[in-house]
């Protein structure tokens, strides 16, 4: 049986991508490599000030891991140290996580800011009531974990900024196909709930030519990425060993059956929730499973440093394509 969880919060200001490419992805390959890890993922948070959140499953040897874990991010804390200008004063701190906590609905959050690069060790509490209860989070931590090596992989491999948008709209895609495999069906649920997802329904077209074939050049090839994602969900394209919306696609849908199986056996109950995707009239346990597989979504975004503004527009990008299918 493994070792329970190990967490550790890297706090540093000045962008995540390194410490994790450089000092988890390292670190993982090495216990790995030791056999002395069984899941690892993480996440990054506002809370207390930037920072990333790595929890690490030991095989074996607990007390070594966090202390490998504990050295290999202070030492790039060290080595790249969060630059000056990006200081949190506790006034700063206040107002950004009075915005994030209230987006969140949180009452309780942590009040203090760290000034400095630290890692701290804090508890990891799994959110059962979130997602439906332990034999749930079981399931999610184990996307979770995938989730995580897929970003790794695409940081590592120096995913620019547009590409990173690019895979989670196709990761987006993947899990609505999952959710719902029959593309139209799915296009008029979504156009059923585009008050939600779509900010602004009535925007005029764009007015330059240049402008107007650029955005139709957009929706063509998110057409084409939508229509492959549900040939990967109904199973006439299998992507490549090496494909990492593969490895998404395989991960994701597992979730989905795990869910389902709970659900039926009367041992998956999430905490009642919303989503700017879900249809009016869907029923309590189609929406608890639209609504895991879109929280993972939303993690991924996470983990591949897009912000809460370039996730919303990613979520109009998508509904929009789906509305247009339904339309043309």
């Amino acid at each position: 049986m493994s070792e329970p969880w190990i967490s550790l919060h890297a706090f540093h200001r000045g962008g995540t991508d390194r410490l994790i490419t450089e000092a988890v992805g390292g670190l993982v390959r090495s216990l790995t490599a030791d056999g002395l890890l069984v899941r690892h993922f993480f996440l990054r948070y506002w809370e207390g000030g930037p920072h990333l959140r790595l929890r690490l499953r030991p095989a074996a040897c607990p007390e070594e891991v966090e202390a490998r874990a504990r050295t290999a991010l202070e030492r790039h804390l060290a080595a790249y140290p969060s630059p000056l200008e990006a200081e949190w004063d506790t006034g700063k701190y206040a107002a950004a996580a009075e915005r994030f906590a209230r987006a969140e609905n949180l009452t309780h959050y942590d009040r203090r800011v760290r000034t400095r690069d630290a890692v701290e060790a804090v508890a990891y509490r799994p959110e059962y009531a979130t997602y439906g209860g332990p034999e749930a989070i079981d399931a999610v931590e184990e996307h979770f974990c995938d989730s995580s090596r897929i970003a790794l992989a695409l940081l590592g491999g120096g995913i620019e900024p547009g590409r990173r948008v690019g895979f989670a709209a196709a990761a987006l895609m993947l899990a609505l196909a999952a959710w719902e495999p029959d593309p139209a069906r799915l296009a008029r649920a979504l156009e059923a709930s585009r008050e939600r997802w779509d900010p602004r329904p009535d925007h005029a077209p764009h007015d330059r030519p240049a402008d107007a074939a650029r955005a139709g050049r957009e929706r063509a090839a998110l057409t084409s990425q939508l229509l492959r994602c549900h040939r990967i969900a109904s199973g006439a394209e299998v992507p490549g060993a090496r494909d990492p919306l593969g490895a998404w696609w395989r991960s994701i849908d597992t979730l989905r059956l795990r869910a389902l199986d709970l659900q039926a056996a009367g041992r998956f109950h999430p905490e009642p929730a919303v989503s700017s995707f879900q249809p009016p009239g869907v029923t309590r346990a189609r929406g608890d499973v639209l609504i895991l597989l879109l929280r993972c979504v939303h993690l991924l975004c996470n983990r591949l440093g897009l912000p809460g503004e370039q996730e919303t527009h990613l979520r109009h990008l998508v509904g929009t394509t789906y509305r247009e299918l339904e339309h043309r």
